[in-house]
């Protein structure tokens, strides 16, 4: 109650908070800025509208409180300006005394040969502390003239650009005299559009090559009969023409080679008439305009230094034999093989210019991983009279080999510890841009699942913590190209595939058990041309997993409790995959933060299908549970599948954004092992799913665990979770969050030790947990760190009772803190 009040009192405080006290006389606060059209634009969005606007109100907190202009104005702006004069007065006195000082000292260590040190100086111009902290909030917008007529120029501006030559701006302001406050509002008149009536081109030089090229492609011209005029259309039809010319061959072409001249007087009102002209090429020493050179390559230059060149200059690198017209330069005496640089080459000699080939090859070269720097320098030369292009594709190595060493504390679920890896990097091992890394960890935990004392045998003792130590080596060697599976098919090697083969061994030990996982698995990754679509394909992953139980009270409990998912977690078994994966995303989810953005990925994987019928063709035995074995281990047995999907919308004016999130996914089990193993089952809850339950604590469905004494892991077939949440600026580097969550996760079959555990499409949909909460990110460009404290709202296991809902039931008393790097989706 108390804090309830305290919360009460902040909030009226922000409110209460007048901040037109601090204004002079006869001015007035902007309250609010608006824009409206006598009739409906459907060629100008209302954003461009708004973003011509000078005038604007200032920020509020949450939407509500004018937190920043009252917070700048309890700082005396006068007493700042005074302490910055005195700084600087200061500032300057130092500089002069240290530059004499170091002008003495210089004249000696001139005398000595010695070289000359620079003064210490101070930045007379540095911000103060003060202003830091006062810059927290902004200034009062306090209603000016002058930004009001710098808005209706743009306004006029944006109109004119897009073909309403006539538009005019007027303005309307709302005072409120009692609180010194006013509504600025703007009318758009925009008057009839312009339209285009016909277009032709003239060229300067009438013999140019250049004139039958862009008649024969005027098809695609973007000028259309009718069509509005605008500024922004003109200089799309510029962009065009000069990239249809460049990818023709034409070097030389830009964009000032082409104008436009219109036509209004002798037309009807409205209407115009508009001329396309496309200039000669002309340099310094001719006189007439000429033709446009259209241009080959000739010459085409490979040259992988140590390092690059300021001037340009690689002279000093041997030259080795031409290979297939191209010369290969290298500081190396073992450079890369030749057909790993060709492959990604899309230019060759005596071929026409075609900047979307360089490009492509600058992308491709990127991509393979082996490159640390790409350039390509284009030149111009003389050959045998014509003029022609020489490139030098210039490829930086990165260093060869690396080894590097990391440590880490660890928050795995709740499970502090602390993790170290000693990791060796090799590049270019066999001079195909391959990669070997050897990665060696190491990792010491404190665990808190399935864990028992000497003398307490009850599954309630899995739960206490215990010591794990985890070790293992990891070799992975990654190649620039599809091998094996699809490595004929001509356009995936367009897509830069990279194949890797990864094996990995992990020992754990614990007090009462160990577990030896060991792994192999082989697979290839490649992108589309654009970088939107990603496909991941794993044609062949296998693992085992190889339990040793140590205590017999603890194996006791285990099968005492006879929960099959829990069993199976420390029953030796072996899995075979195949898994592919795609993700589409339209710009960089994470780099594009001022456009509306979205994500998808699916994943799907298949275990043991194949295997199984191969063993039923070849009449293998069964045990008694008429599983199959390979390797003297039951293999697993199921299909699954996920999804992620991710919606990010900014609001640019208030640095704002809304994401929303859904994900889920089933895994279904097959006969040879009846049940998902235990690290392909879904879990749900924890600081990436739904915040106000810890990791692996909801569900299954409505099951209630109150009248069990026992604890385990929850886990599931099926998980459907959905998240909300919006993000807004605070202060500084520091940003809020509101979200809400939901999800849970069920069993695919009904299992009498979990009642209401399984999926049922008739009551499902009461069985979602659903928590709020409010978070703090504090984001420092290479890292976030986030505190999130979120609260239940709707439990899953009363969704039987009268109200699942827990308000009312002071549901504070349940907030769970989590902690995190990065954000949550």
């Amino acid at each position: 109650m108390r804090h309830s009040v305290l919360w009460t009192l902040l909030l009226f405080s922000l409110m209460a908070c007048n901040i037109t006290r601090n204004l002079e006389k006869d001015t007035y606060l902007v309250k609010g800025v608006s824009v409206r059209t006598e009739v409906p634009l459907t060629t100008i969005s209302p954003l461009e509208l708004q973003q011509c606007l000078k005038i604007q109100p200032n920020r509020k907190w949450l939407f509500v409180f004018d937190f920043y202009p009252w917070w700048y104005s309890l700082f005396d702006e006068t007493k700042i300006q005074e302490k910055k004069l005195k700084r600087t007065a200061k500032a300057i006195a130092y500089n002069n005394f240290h530059e004499r000082f170091a002008d003495s000292i210089n004249q000696i260590r001139m005398t000595r040969g010695k070289p000359l040190k620079s003064a210490k100086k101070r930045d007379p111009n540095a911000t103060l502390w003060i202003e830091s902290f006062r810059d927290i909030g902004e200034p009062i917008a306090v209603y000016d003239k002058n930004q009001i007529a710098k808005t209706k120029t743009q306004l006029k501006k944006l109109l004119v650009s897009r073909g309403f030559l006539n538009a005019w701006i007027s303005d309307s302001n709302y005072y409120n005299l009692k609180k010194r406050s006013v509504h600025v509002g703007f009318i758009v008149h925009p008057e009839k559009p312009y339209k285009i009536n016909r277009w032709n081109y003239r060229f300067e030089n009438p013999e140019d090559s250049l004139m039958a090229l862009f008649k024969s492609d005027s098809i695609h011209s973007l000028l259309v009969k009718d069509q509005i005029f605008s500024a922004t259309l003109l200089y799309s039809e510029r962009e065009r023409m000069t990239a249809f010319a460049k990818s023709k061959g034409y070097y030389f072409f830009e964009n000032n080679f082409i104008t436009y001249k219109a036509d209004t007087l002798q037309m009807p009102p409205g209407e115009m008439n508009l001329e396309v002209c496309v200039s000669g090429f002309k340099t310094s020493s001719d006189s007439l305009a000429r033709s446009h050179m259209r241009l080959q390559w000739k010459h085409i230059s490979v040259i992988t230094p140590l390092t690059i060149d300021i001037n340009g200059d690689y002279s000093h690198l041997s030259d080795s034999n031409q290979y297939r017209g191209i010369s290969f330069r290298s500081h190396f005496t073992k450079p890369y093989k030749k057909q790993i640089i060709l492959r990604e080459l899309q230019f060759h000699p005596n071929t026409w210019y075609q900047p979307a080939q360089t490009e492509t090859t600058y992308k491709r070269l990127i991509g393979t991983g082996i490159f640390q720097n790409v350039s390509i320098i284009i030149k111009p030369d003389t050959v045998s009279g014509q003029t022609a292009l020489s490139a030098s594709i210039v490829c930086i190595p990165p260093v060869k080999q690396i080894i590097s060493a990391e440590t880490e504390g660890t928050n795995t679920f709740g499970n502090l510890g602390i993790d170290a890896n000693v990791v060796y990097r090799n590049r270019n091992l066999l001079k195909g841009g391959e990669v070997l890394e050897v990665k060696l960890q190491g990792a010491v935990s404190s665990q808190s699942q399935f864990n028992t004392k000497a003398l307490d045998p009850t599954i309630e003792g899995l739960q206490n913590n215990f010591n794990t130590i985890q070790f293992g080596p990891e070799i992975s060697l990654i190649l620039p190209k599809a091998y094996g599976l699809f490595s004929w098919s001509k356009p995936l090697l367009r897509w830069n595939p990279r194949s890797y083969i990864k094996v990995n061994a992990n020992i754990q030990t614990r007090p009462q058990f160990s577990r030896s996982i060991w792994s192999i698995d082989y697979g290839f990754n490649f992108k589309n041309e654009h970088g939107t679509i990603r496909h991941d394909f794993i044609p062949f992953e296998l693992y085992s997993v190889k339990m040793g139980v140590f205590n017999d009270a603890f194996k006791d409990s285990l099968y005492r409790f006879n929960d099959a998912f829990l069993i199976n977690s420390f029953q030796d078994h072996i899995t075979t995959l195949m898994r592919y994966g795609i993700s589409y995303s339209k710009y960089d989810y994470f780099i594009n933060s001022n456009k509306t953005n979205f994500l998808f990925r699916w994943n799907i994987i298949s275990s043991g299908s194949i295997l199984r019928e191969l063993f039923k063709l070849s009449n293998q035995a069964t045990d008694s549970n008429g599983q199959y074995k390979l390797f003297s281990m039951p293999f697993a047995h199921f299909i699954k599948t996920d999804f992620d999907f991710r919606i990010n919308i900014p609001f640019p004016k208030t640095n704002a954004r809304l994401i929303w999130r859904i994900s889920g996914g089933m895994g279904a089990p097959f006969k040879n092992l009846n049940v998902l193993p235990y690290e392909q089952s879904f879990f749900c809850g924890g600081p990436n799913s739904v915040r106000a339950w810890r990791s692996r604590t909801l569900g299954p469905g409505g099951y209630n665990p109150e009248n069990s004494s026992m604890r385990f892991d929850k886990i599931g077939d099926i998980l459907l979770e959905s998240n909300l949440e919006f993000r807004f600026h605070m202060i500084r580097s520091f940003y809020g969050a509101l979200f809400t969550d939901a999800g849970n996760v069920w069993r695919l079959y009904p299992d009498a030790s979990k009642p209401y555990g399984e999926f049922d499409i008739s009551r499902f949909y009461k069985q979602f947990a659903v928590g709020s909460g409010f978070g703090i990110r504090w984001d420092l460009d290479f890292f976030v760190l986030r505190l999130d404290l979120a609260v239940p709202l709707n439990d899953p296991k009363l969704w039987d009772t009268q109200s699942t809902w827990l308000f009312g039931k002071n549901p504070f008393r349940y907030t769970v803190t989590n902690f995190g790097i990065g954000y949550p989706f």
